[in-house]
């Protein structure tokens, strides 16, 4: 990558920023690989020990159906399937629908851990 300053006769000077595809590298390194798959998983996890600790809060008395871990550890898997489905469907990370649809899934798991369906 690198800035090129174009001259031609009677013309001004123009910038460009290149982008020079032969000189980039084809494959992510591990580490950037790993750190961009963290990112993607994080409103996963945030949200996942969020409804977690406020089941502790809000619901003290419904007895759910999974201990802890097994509640963290299935919201967080829902959650990010739901944001592998957006990325597909979307094309791209980060969209509002991708994060709607997250928050249905997790609010759909939490309400079958904690056993909705019998109230």
């Amino acid at each position: 990558m690198a800035w090129i300053i174009k001259s031609l006769p009677n013309q001004r000077l123009s910038c460009q920023y290149h982008l020079d595809l032969y000189q980039s590298p084809r494959f992510m390194p591990a580490i950037a690989s790993l750190w961009h798959l963290l990112n993607f998983c994080a409103p996963a996890a945030f949200l996942a020990v969020l409804l977690v600790l406020a089941r502790w809060v809000f619901a003290r008395k419904v007895v759910p159906l999974l201990p802890w871990y097994g509640q963290l550890a299935l919201h967080f898997l829902a959650g990010c399937a739901a944001l592998f489905v957006a990325l597909l469907w979307q094309g791209r990370d980060g969209s509002v629908v991708g994060y709607a649809l997250l928050v249905l899934a997790l609010a759909t798991s939490q309400w079958a851990v904690l056993g909705g369906w019998r109230r």
